[in-house]
């Protein structure tokens, strides 16, 4: 098995997942900005490619409430990475995220939101700790959303970033909502190196406790990474 490919795996599952979530919410990289009342569980397929390369993650976003106003979440990943005839699997990152919701959202201002979350290194990555401030607001059948953080990751020789995106929602009907989101993960020394993706997704509510969710989406190339494709496809349950 080579060392190589797990490791890429392991990035792959920091860096293109998710999550929401970073602390991202599959499908997006953007984090809703709701509070679990009840305990939900997300199950989340994301693969990528880009030359002869191809990764493939499977996450768990575990979301359990813990006051009116808190969450916490747990979001454990297995990944696979494949190049040419050679393939690895093995554990990704797991995440770890507590969410605060700060502000309800009223007809006046927007709800906001603070998701302090690690990263522990439980694939071949390193640990990381974000601080991101989460804001949404609806106009009518639109929703707009917004995220902004800072990031570390590493310790020793530690790398800073400032994760933004912004998701714009709209539902088409009552169980159809369609987005488009526009991220970027800035490092802060080098911001001409930002990876910036844009996704398209769509959700479908089949009742009350139950949700499918997907977007495909493209990361542009940098000086640093190559170009990808990448989709995702989620199922949301709460119990």
């Amino acid at each position: 098995m080579d060392r190589r490919l797990i490791l890429a795996a392991a990035m792959a599952c920091g860096a293109i997942t998710a999550a929401p979530a970073h602390a991202e919410a599959p499908p997006y990289v953007t984090t809703d900005i709701d509070i679990a009342d009840k305990l939900e569980l997300s199950t989340f397929v994301r693969i990528a490619g880009h030359d002869s390369a191809h990764f493939s993650t499977l996450g768990f976003d575990l979301a359990v409430p813990l006051a009116p106003a808190w969450e916490l979440t747990l979001v454990p990943r297995f990944a696979e990475a494949r190049h040419g005839d050679r393939r690895a699997s093995g554990f990704g990152d797991t995440e770890v995220a507590l969410k605060y919701l700060a502000l309800a959202e009223t007809n006046d201002r927007p709800a906001v939101a603070f998701e302090p979350n690690v990263t522990f290194p439980t694939g071949e990555g390193r640990i990381a700790v974000e601080l991101p401030l989460l804001v949404s607001k609806g106009y009518g059948p639109w929703r707009v959303s917004g995220q902004l953080g800072f990031e570390r990751v590493g310790f020793k020789t530690p790398e800073d970033h400032a994760p933004v995106s912004l998701l714009i929602e709209r539902a088409m009907t009552e169980h159809l909502t369609l987005g488009v989101e526009w991220a970027n993960d800035l490092p802060m020394r080098r911001p001409s190196h930002g990876e910036t993706e844009i996704n398209f997704g769509a959700a479908w509510t089949f009742h009350d406790g139950l949700k499918l969710q997907s977007a495909f989406g493209r990361r542009l190339a940098t000086q640093d990474t190559p170009a990808d494709v990448h989709s995702t496809v989620a199922l949301a349950v709460e119990f």
